[in-house]
């Protein structure tokens, strides 16, 4: 069980945005920090918290986000639109730049 003021602290921690995401002195002065002697002393059990899983799913988000998709342009008079508006109206032609 991950009590909710945990969950807002290590989401505060983890913030994208680098100008929002806390210092040292404020973690210090969060309340899961504060009031680390009033929080509830419910351990973690492996069925709630299994190691191996979430280092499998670290490997694979690590695995998707080295992965680079290529994209192939084509020019813009290939595509399926300019040949048909070419067929279509044969007046206005593609420009080719």
């Amino acid at each position: 069980m991950v009590t909710t003021i945990l969950q807002d602290l290590i989401r505060k921690l983890l913030d994208v945005d680098a100008s929002r995401r806390l210092t040292a002195k404020q973690i210090l002065q969060h309340p899961w920090i504060t009031h680390r002697n009033s929080l509830p002393q419910a351990n973690l059990t492996n069925s709630a918290y299994n190691v191996e899983s979430v280092k499998g799913a670290l490997e694979q988000t690590y695995r998707a986000l080295a992965t680079t998709s290529t994209v192939s342009l084509r020019p813009v008079n290939a595509s399926a639109l300019a040949k048909r508006r070419l067929t279509q109206l044969p007046g206005l032609g593609v420009c080719s730049s």
